[in-house]
């Protein structure tokens, strides 16, 4: 198996922005690429992801156009009788579920009908718009304490490799302009001045290969950051 701190790009990548984000990572300790290997997600308990991923969804969406998507879907599985204007019923709160929790949604159905049940007091299996965002509350309750600080590494896990995947992600198509070439997007200069560990002195780059627009990417960045540039270039 391959190294988890190998890190392949499945196109030519940007490379002031590839290189300027290894120095960063490694300067910071933070955005390794072994990280991105780690399975943050799979790894975690279906209740507590089905908590992460509602959270997502409420940063996309606001409570009132999750109530309106679920009183839609409640009338889709209340077809032939009365239409439901200001209730959703417990197949049109699946629905939403489903929707928004993919196949977890299975896996945290006892839950779901659970918490349901607990909103829904004088049993017509219909909640009102209040209702809901309580259901919607209840789902996102955690347990414990050791559930609560699970999650928050779970978070911070998802942060790390949100940041990774942002500072290597390759560019395809995006065209600097004038003003741009002379951006430090990490800010590694502070990192490059000075007599520190992680000095411009102390890096240096290594080129072997028959490409001239990689060299010439390779030479702007060693004048932009005054790191060293070694080359074995083979273009017979």
């Amino acid at each position: 198996n391959m190294p988890p701190n190998v890190f392949i790009f499945n196109a030519r990548p940007d490379l002031e922005r590839t290189i300027s984000g290894i120095i960063t990572s490694i300067a910071t300790g933070e955005g390794l690429p072994e990280e991105l290997h780690k399975k943050v997600l799979t790894r975690t308990p279906a209740e507590m992801r089905s908590k992460l991923l509602l959270e997502k969804a409420l940063s996309i969406y606001t409570m009132d156009q999750l109530y309106d998507y679920t009183v839609k879907a409640s009338n889709h599985y209340n077809e032939g009788l009365q239409p439901l204007v200001a209730a959703v019923n417990y197949q049109g709160v699946m629905s939403t579920m489903r929707h928004l929790l993919g196949d977890d949604c299975e896996l945290v159905t006892d839950q779901i009908t659970t918490n349901f049940e607990k909103i829904d007091t004088n049993g017509d299996s219909r909640l009102g718009c209040d209702e809901f965002e309580d259901f919607f509350n209840l789902m996102l309750v955690e347990s414990d304490t050791q559930e609560t600080s699970s999650i928050a590494n779970v978070k911070l896990g998802l942060k790390r490799m949100s940041s990774c995947r942002d500072m290597f992600e390759s560019g395809r198509g995006i065209k600097k302009s004038e003003s741009d070439q002379w951006k430090d997007e990490f800010g590694i200069k502070k990192h490059l001045h000075g007599d520190g560990k992680f000095s411009a002195s102390n890096w240096n780059m290594l080129y072997c290969g028959g490409s001239q627009p990689v060299l010439d990417q390779l030479k702007a960045f060693k004048r932009k950051f005054g790191i060293g540039l070694s080359v074995e270039k083979f273009d017979w």
